[in-house]
């Protein structure tokens, strides 16, 4: 097939999905990216994946302090350029006689609005809905003022949310096919959009096994996601803090990026709960991977995760993973083989934590275990051939 891929991702896992999918269909079929000037390239480049790579210039608005409508017109500027920046985009794709658009997320709106403009057939990779407005968010850190300022603007950011939400709404429903990456996902989807998507999880890749067993490991735990509340760091340091002193490990927590505020209400937490937090933003790659190899357990405290990736690259480093039973790790993580699975309650998770740490043939046995799991259904070759045939059943016929 000849496959357009276009996206618009910051970094983080969905971002490592999407490459990890090009990547394996790249070497079975043509593929183009389309992208925008503001897609994450940091991380993952998409000249790794092909050489057929076209990326439009975009740029928002710089906010001006103080400039509270103001700033609000220029989002809605925004949104209108962004639009006419896809509608070109989707020209671009429809004259390039390709087979299939798979259309990865927007950073901006979730879903693009290339959907709309695009006549070539599409499946849309939703990873999970718009958050904010159907979502009660977890409160965001903040002086009083900041916190006043919020409060008194938020129906401005309501009136914005709403047209966020509306336009998803209407381009989910326009692509040929919907794709997702979890059973608890699609059941979202279906929910808000009445769409029935294809179940289609991203892999991982299968770092070479380390031969020299769990005395290679580290005495720190890990914890992979954004500095954002609903990632629900604060719960593994709560949690870590109730363990005895002389067992407490150090806290390395590797994010792509976040709120500064919550990465301050995290050190400020850790220090006075006595946890040794070491925090990395943006690593690269082999250093990532490196971050994970050493873990003696994963902790994953994310609030209604739809899945999950940093769970399952977690356990092809044979890595046990201690995680809240919400969401996408109630279909990665296997509760007493692979990890343990617990409920939103600091001494419940402390007390699971604490039993791996205090055993380290259990964690040796879980990490092989967790290990074996990805290589049965987790490889990026396994998840590619299940988006393959969601494409061919959309795709143009070939001549």
């Amino acid at each position: 097939m000849k496959i357009a891929v276009y996206h618009n991702q910051p970094s983080g896992g969905a971002r490592r999905a999407l490459h990890g999918f090009c990547k394996e269909l790249g070497m079975r079929h043509k593929l183009s990216v389309y992208s925008l000037t503001t897609a994450d390239q940091e991380m993952l480049r998409d000249e790794s994946l092909t050489a057929s790579v076209i990326r439009f210039p975009y740029a928002r608005h710089k906010p001006i302090r103080g400039g509270l409508y103001l700033n609000d017109l220029f989002r809605r500027l925004d949104l209108v350029n962004l639009e006419a920046t896809n509608r070109e985009i989707a020209a671009h794709i429809d004259a390039g006689g390709h087979d299939v658009v798979l259309v990865d997320a927007c950073r901006f709106t979730f879903a693009p609005y290339v959907l709309r403009f695009l006549k070539t057939p599409t499946v849309y990779y939703c990873h999970h809905r718009p958050r904010g407005f159907h979502e009660k968010p977890a409160s965001t850190p903040g002086s009083v003022y900041e916190k006043a300022r919020r409060q008194w603007h938020r129906p401005i950011e309501r009136t914005l949310e709403r047209k966020i939400w509306r336009d998803d709404l209407a381009l989910v429903r326009t692509a040929s096919k919907v794709v997702t990456n979890s059973a608890f996902n699609r059941a979202r989807i279906e929910e808000i959009y009445d769409v029935r998507a294809a179940i289609c999880p991203p892999g991982v890749e299968l770092p070479e096994r380390d031969s020299s067993g769990a005395g290679a490991k580290s005495d720190y735990v890990l914890s992979v996601g954004e500095l954002e509340t609903r990632k629900g760091h604060d719960l593994v340091i709560r949690s870590l803090a109730l363990l005895p002193s002389e067992l407490r490990p150090p806290l390395h927590l590797v994010a792509n990026g976040g709120n500064p505020a919550v990465r301050a209400e995290l050190d400020l937490l850790a220090r006075a709960s006595g946890v040794e937090l070491i925090v990395r933003v943006l690593p690269p790659q082999d250093e990532l991977a490196a971050e994970y190899r050493g873990a003696s357990i994963f902790l994953y405290g994310a609030r209604q995760e739809p899945l999950g990736l940093a769970p399952l690259e977690a356990m092809a480093f044979e890595v046990p993973v201690v995680a809240v039973a919400e969401g996408g790790p109630l279909e990665t993580v296997q509760d007493g083989k692979t990890g343990y699975l617990v409920r939103r309650d600091a001494r419940e998770f402390a007390a699971r934590v604490g039993s791996l740490l205090m055993d380290a043939s259990m964690r040796a046995e879980m990490g092989r275990a967790a290990r074996e799991a990805v290589e049965a259904r987790w490889t990026w070759p396994q998840r590619a051939d299940a988006l393959e045939r969601e494409l061919e059943t959309v795709a143009r016929p070939t001549a």
